[in-house]
Parts: structure tokens; C-alpha cells; sequence
């Protein structure tokens, strides 16, 4: 296992990551839905992926997480676009509630997709003010969906 090639107590790591309810291994992360996102978690995926190539270790599932996360969105993109609808509306353009944090959204990847096909498409997320938004978030955005504002 990674764990063991790592010399990290696998034990350990699962305490620490149950420790927390809300943000880790919550029953949150086992309900159907959309597909994920953010800045942190596809990052670390691959991070682990990365490792364990590196260890020569094959993992599977740890593998096909992130096709099975675009295979969600390519659904869901597909859904829209079979519906026959013009005007889709998209409530929610961050990965998760309470932030403005746009990278690695599948939200924003289905509104270019939607876009790209022609679609007009309204969102609304109390969180996110693009006219307020800085760094790597503005810079992320306006290379995705350049006429985002317009």
C-alpha cells in the first residue's frame, strides 16, 4: 500500500481524517451529486497518484477517481444539451458553499462547455462577485470563460 511504502500508519491517518466531521471524511462525501472540484482536492488526488507511480505502486481506485469525477460532468453536460433547452440557469458557480474560490470548478467547466454550445446561460452564487475577485481566482476565470462578464 502507499501507506506502507510511506512508512505512515495507516491507522493514524484515518483517525486524523475522521477527526473531522465537517471538511474531511464526512457522510457528505458519500451522498450522490455533482461532480467535485476546488483548488485542493483534484490537486492532492493527483498528488497521491503521482507518488504511487513513483513507488511503482498500482492503485485502482485511487486511479480512476478523477476520470470518474469528469465522466459525473460529461453526464451532466450531456443531460443539458440532449434537454433541447437554450437558457439553462446555473445556481452555484463555486465548488462548495461559502467561498469565491472558482478554481477547478466543475461548475465553471459546465458553463464553458454549455457556452461553447451555443447556449445562453444565467448563474447565480451569492458568493462569487467577479468584480471583486483577485489573484489566481480572477486569473483562473478569465482564462476558462474570457466572456464570462459580458
Amino acid at each position: 500500500t502507499l501507506a506502507k511504502e510511506l512508512a505512515v500508519d495507516a491507522e493514524a491517518v484515518t483517525e486524523i481524517f475522521t477527526a473531522d466531521a465537517k471538511l474531511n471524511i464526512s457522510a457528505s462525501y458519500l451522498k450522490p451529486g455533482f461532480a467535485f472540484g476546488g483548488s485542493c482536492l483534484p490537486k492532492d488526488v493527483r498528488a497521491l497518484n503521482y507518488r504511487a507511480k513513483e513507488l511503482d505502486l498500482e492503485l485502482p481506485l485511487l486511479e480512476a477517481v478523477l476520470p470518474s469525477n469528469q465522466q459525473h460532468l460529461e453526464r451532466a453536460i450531456q443531460m443539458i444539451l440532449e434537454s433541447g433547452k437554450e437558457n439553462v440557469a446555473v445556481l452555484g458557480l463555486s465548488f462548495k458553499a461559502a467561498t469565491d474560490d472558482l478554481r477547478e470548478s466543475p461548475q465553471v467547466q459546465l458553463v464553458k462547455r454549455l457556452l461553447g454550445e451555443g447556449r445562453h446561460v444565467q448563474i447565480w452564487d451569492d458568493n462569487v462577485s467577479l468584480g471583486r475577485l483577485i489573484g489566481s481566482n480572477r486569473q483562473y476565470i478569465e482564462e476558462v470563460i474570457p466572456h464570462i462578464g459580458s
